[in-house]
């Protein structure tokens, strides 16, 4: 159970409270979400978009909160209030200086592992977990929890872990350093720099910078980790920090030398040449690379090598990203991959449907966040289904067009191309679920994808419920 006082909320938020009977009141619980709060709960109120939890503070009291933390007045008449200038950023100091103050209780150095990424960040926050968990009482991020106010709320869950890994997400610059400076990592992680938020940082160069800011909060003897295949990270500049690279290139510091997709086998080394080989419950090349993380992560901490390998053997993922599954009155497989979607991520789904041998559908939707580069990176799709074999493409939303005129005129560059794709395209979720099943053979494997606003979920939904369904 966490235990602070209102003192100390107040040392660490440089905050004023109104009723000086309650500064020697201990806080066991800190919420954002008034329906959350329980006797002796210090209640934030978040100012947001659509709710202002400044209008809650009643209900926080008549729930047991000791004060709330707020940065408007309040009317009700209770003075158990601690004004603050900004709610959201105290929130963030009080995170932080609990950081302080659990690793002093702990009485040893707390492992922080921050996880970074245009993508795979969850997936790799998950193997880490599990590794780390071979040695370590660790905590780790829900979801994605992985914004100004999910990492502090990671954080001020601490009660008895030793380690704890967190993600960081950013939709443009100074927002991971913020983060960072909040967890101060001991160890952290940058998956890849991908084309998601092109919309906001303009270019791949201020991506890798962004994403780079990860180390800003860490402490000269900190550590690294790096996808050591790419291409911009390879020339990133990350300061004092040890950098150690991971992937298939002869220079990694742990490195594949061989990959079986189709069983999801790799084998790897590292620098004292021993072999390893690792069999994983997830297919793709992508978490090759975020298993591969993992352990490099684990051996950092003293983590046996061989027990991090049977950690990540063990993994079998989350149940809202590539959750496998088949329609049992057609023998259909099923990749519902649909929570989200960026070029990288859609090239990694569909180098897992190329590794399935029946026919190959693949349902695609919009790619967001791309900015100027929309047309160019949806295009780059269409083609990729050609180069991976699928059969079948159904593509919807404004940006798909492009995929659907990729995959023409890639048939029409390739006459001789025994290999036909052919490509429909749709206006949305539902009407592709409606071609989809029109097309459907027994056997057949689909891939279902695209930004989590494109509501591509609705085409698995539809699957599950259909006549055809599970």
């Amino acid at each position: 159970m966490l235990e602070l006082t209102v003192k100390q909320i107040l040392a660490s938020t440089n905050g004023k409270l109104l009723n000086e009977k309650i500064i020697d009141e201990k806080i066991t619980s800190i919420v954002t979400d008034s329906r959350r709060v329980t006797k002796g709960s210090l209640f934030v109120c978040i100012e947001g978009e659509k709710f202002d939890g400044h209008d809650f503070c009643q209900d926080a009291f008549n729930s047991g909160a000791v004060a709330c933390l707020v940065h408007k007045s309040i009317d009700g008449g209770n003075t158990n209030i601690i004004q603050v200038e900004n709610t959201l950023t105290a929130y963030g100091d009080i995170a932080s200086f609990y950081r302080n103050f659990y690793e002093e209780k702990l009485g040893k150095p707390l492992i922080v592992v921050g996880v970074t990424g245009s993508v795979g960040k969850t997936s790799t926050k998950d193997y880490i977990f599990e590794v780390l968990s071979k040695k370590f009482r660790t905590l780790k991020s829900k979801l994605n929890e992985n914004n100004e106010i999910g990492l502090p709320k990671t954080i001020l869950n601490l009660v008895e872990e030793e380690a704890i890994v967190v993600e960081m997400g950013m939709r443009g610059l100074n927002q991971i350093e913020y983060l960072s400076r909040i967890a101060r990592p001991t160890h952290a992680v940058i998956t890849n720099i991908g084309s998601n938020h092109l919309e906001f940082l303009g270019t791949k160069d201020n991506i890798l910078k962004a994403k780079s800011e990860i180390t800003i909060g860490m402490a000269g003897d900190g550590v690294l980790v790096v996808n050591g295949d790419d291409e911009y990270l390879k020339q990133g500049d990350f300061g004092d920090v040890a950098v150690f690279k991971v992937g298939f290139d002869e220079d990694n510091y742990m490195r594949v030398i061989d990959y079986d997709a189709s069983n999801s086998i790799y084998v790897f080394t590292d620098e004292s040449g021993k072999e390893y080989t690792v069999s994983l419950k997830l297919k793709g090349k992508h978490n090759v690379y975020n298993s591969l993380v993992a352990i490099c992560i684990a051996k950092c901490l003293g983590v046996p090598v061989e027990e991090a390998v049977s950690a990540c053997e063990s993994y079998t993922g989350d149940s809202i990203r590539q959750n496998i599954f088949t329609l049992k009155n057609r023998n259909v497989t099923i990749i519902d991959d649909a929570y989200n979607a960026s070029y990288e991520s859609m090239k990694a789904s569909l180098e897992v449907l190329e590794s399935f041998e029946n026919r190959k559908v693949a349902v695609l939707g919009d790619m967001l966040e791309l900015g100027e580069y929309s047309d160019e990176y949806h295009y780059k799709v269409g083609k990729l289904c050609v180069e991976k074999g699928v059969d079948i493409v159904i593509a919807c939303g404004k940006y798909s067009r492009n995929i659907v005129e990729a995959v023409m005129e890639s048939m029409l560059d390739n006459m001789e191309n025994k290999k036909v794709c052919y490509a429909y395209y749709t206006q949305d979720a539902k009407e592709a679920a409606q071609k989809l099943m029109l097309m459907l053979q027994e056997g057949d494997c689909v891939l279902v994808k695209g930004s989590n606003a494109m509501k591509m979920g609705h085409v698995v939904e539809y699957l599950r419920e259909s006549d055809v369904g599970i």
